[in-house]
């Protein structure tokens, strides 16, 4: 083994100490704040009957159904854009 590999071996070894050493005692030093709790909350499935029901009833429509299509608007009350 010659000099610059020699150098080289304790270069990289020098350099993984540090890392090794960084990673087991940098979180002694440098603390982060503690993260906010995660709020949970129960779910459950539902059908499509039962989603259009509680929708319809967010309406105030009673039970669901399809709205009417909208008239075609008439020529004169049609803007023009300039």
């Amino acid at each position: 083994m010659d000099r610059a590999d020699r150098i080289g071996a304790w270069v990289s070894g020098l350099a993984h100490a540090g890392l090794i050493g960084w990673v087991a005692v940098g979180g002694v030093f440098f603390r982060t704040e503690p993260l906010e709790a995660v709020r949970m909350t129960s779910v459950s499935t539902m059908s499509e009957a039962e989603f259009r029901a509680i929708a319809a009833a967010a309406a105030g429509r009673g039970r669901w159904r399809k709205p009417p299509p909208r008239p075609p608007r008439s020529p004169a009350r049609r803007r023009r854009r300039t």
